[in-house]
Formats: structure tokens, C-alpha cells, sequence
């Protein structure tokens, strides 16, 4: 049983709930499937929306007693249409009434057969691109491997609280979760990047684009290969763990666009950015621009259509390498001072 607890202010004919309340479920990766957070907030009679997932947009829509929870494919098509019930009060709508008492003098107390701060909604990805003409799915066990989240009331300010009246949500502040079942592609190329040992093709590109001895690919951090467009010409650049034979030596080989290649961190620095870093790194990925994680304190970053590459070590220090113009440069995201 969870326990609610409401500390709640009425200003002006607006009672406004803080909801202090046990956690929800958590929000973390599960084998096999994807994972995505969401959090924000809304007033009045705007709308909310964020990005998430393969081209997918949460939406918040305004209705007359609140707001009304989509998950929008490209197509405009709504995910969340396969959350039970059909018909009558539903998880994904977030109206004020639901947490007011029949004659809207007080609190639900359980007088409203209404959900409450914690909603939880399903979707599916298979939607898309159907024109939303997919049957709904009724029994629980056949939406197992499709989407499914939560969206959780953190605040919500309701209004129209008089006796017989019906109560509107006009603030509110959330955070969710959704998850959903990765393809049978995407795995195996997971289970692809989990390996150590470069294939043929990957050792033949690197080769073509010119990396010989003293250098060669060697996965000494995971993934040992990432792909993207590094120096945004629209082609997609190859990178890869390397190191210098002479020395055994760390670095990161990255092959453009097939034919031009650069060693990263083993004789000079790139900026700021130490070769020795390379020997300590525990972590490194490409990230699209759209992905770059904005830390506090961090120098701004110009604005580019490419992707970038994070090298990391854990919980102490992260760099950001990024092409511009005609070289790598690479800026400092964070540094935690050691004790």
C-alpha cells in the first residue's frame, strides 16, 4: 500500500497539492528493451510536448478539466490508444474531478472511481504507420512486448473547487517513464558491440583509410566501434578503439568518410585534452549532437549539424571531442575534484 500525503494552499480560488508520496516504480534498463524518462510541466492552456523515442513526441493536450496523455508516432498516429479502457475514465487523462469527492467539497477519498497521481498507460510501437486501425489489444499477456509507462503527478493546482461544480487541473508538474521492446536487429547489433574482436570488414576499412603500423585496432574499452558523421558532410565516419604497437600506447582511430584518417590521443593534445587521458578513459560513445549531455558549469559548445564523441572517466571527469572546420578540437564537460 502506498501512503499520500497532500500539502496543499488555496490562493485566489486555486488549491495548489504538493504530493509527497512513495516512488514510483523505477526507471532503468531492462534486457531487451528500451528506455526513456520524461519530466516537465504545464499551466494554464498551453500544451506539453517532448521528443522520445524513434521519432515518437509525449504529448500533454489541454481538455476542458485538464490534460490528456499521447504518445504521437510521425504519422500523427496516437501510441497510447491500446491503454484499457475503452470506455469511460482513463489513466491517460489527468482531470482535476479525479482527485475531488462526489460533490467536489474535499478530496477523493475514494468516493471517485478515478486514477490517482500514479497512472500508468500502455502503448504500442506496432501503430505506427497503421493509420491507427490496429484492433486494440484487451488481455494483459498479449501487451507483454509491447510499450508500456507511467507518468507520476509531482504538483498539480486545481481550480473551480466550489460544491457541485466539477474540478479543472490548471497546473502541473510530472515525471514518467516509458519502455518498449527493442527489434531483433537492434539486439543483435548490441550483442555485436559487446565483442572484443574486430570483424574482417572493420579491419579492411580502417586499413583502406590508412592505418597501418605502428597502429591497429585493438578493443581495449567497449564498444570496440561506433559510427556516426562526425564532420557533418552527411557521409558516416567510422571510430574505433586503436592502439600505438611501439608503446602499446591508447588512442581512438577514426576513419572519414572512408578514405581520410585521424589518430586522436597518442603524441599531441587536443586542446585541453591530455594523449594520457586516453590511458585512464573507462568510458567513450558518439553521441548526436541533438544527445549531448549539458552539464552545469560547462563551456558553451557551438551549435553543429555532426555528431561528437564523449570520452569519460567514470564520476571524475568527462571531455567532449567534436570536429571544427578542418580539426578535431575537444572542450572539458566536467571535472570532480578527488579528495
Amino acid at each position: 500500500m502506498r501512503l499520500i500525503a497532500r500539502i496543499c494552499a488555496s490562493v485566489t480560488g486555486v488549491i495548489a497539492c504538493t504530493v509527497a508520496m512513495a516512488e514510483p516504480p523505477p526507471c532503468e534498463p531492462a534486457q531487451g528493451r528500451h528506455i526513456a524518462s520524461v519530466s516537465g510541466e504545464v499551466a494554464g492552456e498551453r500544451a506539453f510536448s517532448q521528443p522520445v523515442g524513434p521519432g515518437w513526441t509525449l504529448r500533454l493536450e489541454r481538455a476542458a478539466a485538464g490534460w490528456e496523455l499521447r504518445l504521437l508516432a510521425d504519422d500523427g498516429v496516437d501510441l497510447t490508444a491500446v491503454t484499457p479502457p475503452y470506455h469511460g475514465t482513463n489513466p491517460r487523462q489527468l482531470y482535476g474531478w479525479h482527485f475531488r469527492n462526489a460533490d467536489n467539497s474535499g478530496p477523493n477519498r475514494g468516493e471517485i472511481n478515478a486514477p490517482q497521481h500514479l497512472r500508468l498507460f500502455l502503448f504500442s510501437p506496432g501503430l505506427a504507420g497503421t493509420g491507427g486501425f490496429k484492433p486494440p489489444k484487451t488481455e494483459p499477456s498479449s501487451v507483454d512486448a509491447d510499450g508500456r509507462g507511467w507518468l507520476y503527478v509531482e504538483e498539480m493546482g486545481l481550480t473551480d473547487l466550489e460544491p457541485g461544480e466539477r474540478a479543472r487541473m490548471v497546473y502541473l508538474r510530472f515525471r514518467g517513464c516509458l519502455s518498449w521492446p527493442k527489434t531483433a536487429s537492434e539486439m543483435a547489433e548490441e550483442e555485436d558491440l559487446a565483442s572484443p574482436i574486430y570483424i574482417a570488414e572493420e579491419i579492411e576499412t580502417f586499413a583502406s583509410c590508412g592505418l597501418s603500423e605502428p597502429y591497429q585496432l585493438r578493443a581495449y574499452l567497449l564498444p570496440r566501434i561506433q559510427l556516426g558523421d562526425l564532420d557533418g558532410d552527411g557521409a558516416l565516419d567510422s571510430v574505433a578503439t586503436a592502439v600505438r604497437t611501439t608503446d602499446d600506447s591508447r588512442g581512438l582511430a577514426v576513419c572519414r568518410s572512408g578514405s581520410r584518417l585521424d589518430l586522436l590521443g597518442f603524441d599531441e593534445p587536443i586542446d585541453a585534452l591530455e594523449p594520457e587521458y586516453f590511458e585512464r578513459a573507462e568510458r567513450w560513445i558518439v553521441l548526436p549532437r541533438s544527445e549531448i549531455i549539458a552539464y552545469q558549469g560547462a563551456p558553451p559548445l557551438r551549435r553543429f549539424d555532426h555528431d561528437v564523441i564523449t570520452i569519460e572517466r567514470l564520476e571524475k571527469s568527462s571531455y567532449t571531442i567534436y570536429w571544427d572546420e578542418d580539426r578535431f578540437r575537444a572542450r572539458r564537460d566536467y571535472r570532480m575534484v578527488e579528495p
